[in-house]
């Protein structure tokens, strides 16, 4: 048996994430981890602070490929966007973390 026969990639898969020209619901395809679901409850306790002191800003790091485009890019939809828009992805990849 070959991995191929088991595994492959998503057919819209893309290997480098565009932030200025991303495909357009792309971003859903996103899989969001533990550490994800953590820095995800950070930002949005700092977006929602009453006190300004309390408001940080985010350094995101990692190797190339990681994931931060990605990443960002899911954040900016969950603050920006219509409930409308985000709550196939909200049900489909969070169930009950958030």
């Amino acid at each position: 048996m070959r991995y191929s026969d088991i595994l492959s990639l998503n057919d819209k898969f893309i290997d480098t994430f565009d932030l200025v020209h991303e495909s357009e619901s792309y971003w859903e395809t996103f899989v969001p981890t533990e550490r994800f679901i953590a820095i995800l409850k950070a930002v949005i306790d700092s977006v929602d602070a009453n006190n300004p002191k309390d408001r940080t800003s985010f350094w995101i790091i990692g190797s190339y490929g990681s994931g931060k485009s990605h990443a960002s890019s899911v954040v900016k939809h969950l603050l920006s966007d219509e409930i409308a828009l985000i709550e196939n992805f909200l049900s489909s990849r969070f169930s009950n973390n958030i």
